[in-house]
């Protein structure tokens, strides 16, 4: 059985590893790797098995990565409009996560 610590471990290892490829103006090739990255962490989440007190709220979660997925693979196709829109999502949707974890 996992916890809540096991999606801290996910999150930790894919975001930032995409937050410090993205950070820079990053190329098309570098947008294609990192949404390979969030596409790896959403499965490694949706394989985790939690008890129902840690998989609460954990759709939201998987909801914020899969739009920030999008937003990279249009940020590879050059696409910068649609990239902003997910973007915005997904940080809405994480910053949603975080407050209900956190009351």
């Amino acid at each position: 059985m996992h916890s809540k610590k096991d999606i801290q471990d996910v999150v930790t290892k894919h975001l930032n590893k995409v937050t410090k490829m993205t950070t820079q103006k990053p190329e098309r090739r570098t947008y294609q790797s990192a949404a390979l990255l969030v596409s790896q962490g959403e499965t490694k989440l949706k394989n985790l098995k939690l008890n129902v007190d840690d998989r609460r709220h954990l759709s939201i979660l998987r909801e914020a990565m899969k739009e920030l997925r999008i937003a990279l693979e249009a940020g590879a196709k050059g696409n910068r409009p649609k990239h902003d829109v997910h973007i915005k999502r997904a940080q809405n949707l994480a910053n949603e996560y975080a407050r209900r974890i956190d009351s």
